[in-house]
């Protein structure tokens, strides 16, 4: 993903003290670098409410919503520079700062409700852990198909599985064992679907990235 830039915000945010006032703070909307903020930020129970999740100086943690993204304002993402405590090679924000994340990226569960959107494995960008048993139901309204791409697929443990179910019959449709190699897209007789992601407790990896996108019987006739 992109760095979608740089802004000024007047916003409250929750960190893991409770709830304070941020006056004017600096945040930079750096999606892809969520994993970095999940390094940092403990499971308080809150996190699942929060659609954004911000970093300060390398170590604060912040919660946010869209009403708080919509007050937003561009600046300069050098502002947002400070290296993360226990991931130096990743940028979580600076003095007065937040890098900010959508907290979709990564999560081990969803429900997608749009004609089309990205998924991800759990924990992206970080590899996903042993033991891992996860799900997300996608359903396209209006669609008659739903289009899957696989952009990236890392699985090497061939206990490490990925199926694509019809979400209404509970019906196989795929399933991806760790090394072998996805079709590059699949279009699918439906408009709703559950996928599940398994790992064993032996090995993790890079993971997963696919893109969904339903289609019209409209669009089908194209």
């Amino acid at each position: 993903m992109d760095n979608t830039g740089s802004f000024a915000i007047s916003r409250h945010a929750t960190d893991n003290a409770g709830v304070r006032e941020q006056s004017s703070l600096q945040i930079s909307i750096v999606r892809s670098q969520l994993g970095a903020c999940r390094c940092t930020v403990p499971d308080f129970g809150i996190w699942s409410l929060c659609q954004y999740a911000g970093l300060e100086a390398g170590y604060a943690c912040f919660c946010g919503s869209p009403s708080d993204v919509a007050l937003l304002q561009r600046v300069s993402n050098s502002q947002c520079d400070h290296t993360c405590f226990g991931k130096a090679s990743e940028v979580c924000g600076g003095d007065g700062n937040l890098s900010v994340y959508s907290t979709w990226i990564g999560a081990c569960s969803g429900n997608f409700s749009s004609l089309s959107g990205v998924l991800y494995s759990p924990d992206y960008p970080d590899e996903y852990g042993p033991g891992s048993s996860c799900s997300w139901d996608i359903h396209t309204p209006g669609a008659a198909t739903m289009e899957i791409t696989f952009h990236i697929f890392h699985v090497e443990d061939p206990n490490d599985v990925l199926e694509v179910r019809d979400k209404e019959t509970g019906s196989l449709l795929t399933q991806i064992k760790g090394g072998q190699d996805p079709p590059n897209t699949v279009t699918y007789p439906t408009g709703s679907l559950r996928l599940i992601f398994t790992s064993d407790g032996a090995r993790s990896g890079q993971g997963f990235v696919l893109t969904y996108k339903g289609k019209t019987r409209y669009d089908t006739r194209l």
